[in-house]
């Protein structure tokens, strides 16, 4: 099993390499000062069908309150992100990311930074097969992305069967990016 954990974490952080700015993560990380971030709605992936739960969102921002170098707003827009399931979950998040990016870049946003969370799950919602998230800056450029599925440890933990259950496993992913911020 550890091989597999291995192999795919290889496979995960080659394809992510070329989606984050070098740039934007290293001014995301430097930064002394208190940055804004802006929440957007988390997309529920129910089959195929796409949910924007709004107080998801509004939770996740505030489970972040320790977070004293962060402020966070929750968005009240959603964006449009088209979405189509692979058997490569790193290429669907790919794609998520690329189609976030392109948005917050579009959309001027008045914050430092947006953060978008997806749930991927069965249309019964009785079944999460992964949790990603990402983070951009307000140019749109890529800071941060995270996968978890049932091959991670904090996956296993909570063992999601509904979007709430994947908020726990994003608090957490994104808690332990956040606290790498000093």
């Amino acid at each position: 099993m550890k091989l597999v954990t291995i192999f795919l974490s290889i496979i995960f952080f080659t394809g992510c390499k070329s989606l984050i700015s070098k740039d934007a993560a290293a001014e995301f990380s430097a930064k002394k000062e208190t940055v804004t971030v802006k929440v957007y709605p988390v997309r529920v992936i129910k089959g195929n069908n796409i949910e924007n739960d709004f107080a998801l969102a509004q939770e996740l921002a505030g489970e972040f309150k320790a977070f004293s170098n962060l402020n966070f707003v929750q968005s009240a827009d959603s964006f449009s992100i088209p979405f189509q399931w692979r058997h490569n979950q790193a290429k669907m998040m790919s794609e998520s990311a690329r189609g976030f990016s392109s948005c917050v870049a579009k959309a001027d946003i008045n914050t430092d930074y947006a953060l978008m969370v997806e749930i991927l799950g069965n249309k019964e919602e009785t079944w999460i097969v992964g949790v990603h998230y990402y983070l951009c800056n307000k140019k749109g450029e890529i800071v941060k992305v995270g996968l978890n599925n049932s091959h991670w440890d904090t996956f296993k933990q909570i063992n999601p069967t509904n979007r709430q259950g994947g908020m726990k496993v994003a608090v957490l992913m994104i808690s332990e990016f956040f606290k790498t911020r000093k």
